[in-house]
């Protein structure tokens, strides 16, 4: 049987296994979807379906660079990890870009982002550690639930 609940994003009563204007996320089997996006792990297990806001940026760091980018990005993510409603990041280089960079950081909330943590004092520490590195300074955006989303099958051993 499957449970009600509500859901900021949806309408009042709307069944728990119908979310994002109707599509059907949990299939009549029963089976829980799994989705995986570029190494972050989204599991759904229960009546209350866990929301992950996907911070997206698009990193251009200054030519010649690349190396003490990396090194102040190490240090400023003990920054970012300390916020509330921090799930977790990836910084990952461009193989057709040498200077470019994306970062993705997941958050509970959007309002964890963009108010809980550009407004803490300790993000003036993350932008002196980081912000004269991109050249032109990047645009950030925020995502929210997988659309569409299939993970490749696993390997079986032969």
């Amino acid at each position: 049987m499957v449970g009600r609940a509500r859901f900021p994003s949806t309408r009042a009563g709307l069944p728990i296994d119908r979310i994002a204007s109707g599509r059907r996320l949990i299939p009549p089997s029963g089976e829980m979807p799994h989705a995986e996006i570029h190494g972050f792990q989204i599991l759904l297990t229960g009546p209350m379906q866990m929301r992950v806001i996907l911070e997206v940026a698009i990193l251009n760091v200054r030519a010649g660079q690349n190396e003490a980018f990396e090194a102040a990005f190490r240090e400023a993510s003990a920054i970012i990890a300390s916020m509330p409603g921090y799930e977790g990041h990836e910084l990952r280089h461009c193989l057709e870009a040498e200077s470019r960079y994306l970062l993705l950081v997941k958050w509970q909330r959007l309002e964890d982002h963009v108010i809980g943590f550009r407004q803490a004092a300790a993000y003036q520490k993350w932008r002196a550690l980081l912000h004269h590195f991109y050249d032109p300074f990047p645009t950030v955006e925020h995502y929210g639930e997988p659309v569409v989303a299939n993970a490749a099958p696993s390997a079986s051993p032969h």
